[in-house]
């Protein structure tokens, strides 16, 4: 496979995506960050922030960094086009709505949950919303 042919499959995926894929070779990885990239407390996804030429970055100012400098810090940080492949076979793009389609799905704080058919909201009230929401 040629170079034209490597980033040929590396732009066929937007950006966000890209970036997507990258932080989850990292948790694969278990690579967590550290107070000694500069940035202070641990707060944020845990995950080993992005090292270019000596300088830390954080996750949004990686983002808006150009298409190429992402795609070469994907292939360097092994999110090779295999990976990626493995990534599309698992479903990982497919949205959690999609793919559970026809189950019953909340939003649940940051993240969806399938919940089973005869759950209520509220617990042992039988239904009843909580007093919070009244």
């Amino acid at each position: 496979m040629s170079e034209n042919d490597v980033v040929k499959n590396y732009r066929k995926i937007s950006k966000k995506n890209l970036i997507r894929a990258i932080k989850e070779k990292f948790r694969r990885l278990n690579k967590t960050r550290t107070k000694a990239d500069g940035f202070g407390n641990l707060k944020g996804n845990g995950l080993t922030r992005p090292q270019i030429g000596g300088e830390y970055y954080s996750w949004n100012q990686f983002a808006k960094l150009p298409m190429d400098v992402i795609i070469v810090y994907a292939f360097m940080n092994g999110c090779t086009p295999e990976f990626l492949k493995i990534l599309e076979e698992e479903g990982y793009w497919i949205p959690f709505h999609v793919k559970h389609e026809g189950k019953r799905i909340i939003r649940c704080g940051e993240r969806w949950v399938v919940v089973a058919d005869d759950w209520k909201l509220g617990g042992p009230l039988k239904g009843a919303v909580s007093r919070r929401w009244a």
